[in-house]
């Protein structure tokens, strides 16, 4: 969670978790369609990890109002997500 709110900023963040207030990952813990949308994305890319990047393996799409959001500096372009080491 903290990596989105670092990459995003608190203002797209609170968009992705549509207001809701997400510290912590818990067994109670409920989420947006798009967090819930993105999260599975980020696990997908988390399973085949294997130790090298590929950009066509290491990206992550937001939806919604996050769809167009540019972002360079913070790895963010046309609303795609590219995680780095």
């Amino acid at each position: 969670m903290e990596l989105l709110r670092k990459k995003l900023g608190e203002e797209n963040f609170g968009i992705l978790s549509a207001g809701k207030v997400v510290n912590d990952v818990g067994t109670h813990t409920i989420f947006s369609p798009a967090m819930q949308q993105v999260l599975e994305q980020f696990e997908q890319i988390k399973i085949k990890y294997d130790g090298t990047l590929d950009e066509t393996r290491s990206n992550i799409q937001f939806p919604g109002d996050l769809y167009g959001l540019d972002d360079p500096a913070n790895g963010i372009n046309e609303g795609v997500l590219t995680l780095t080491k």
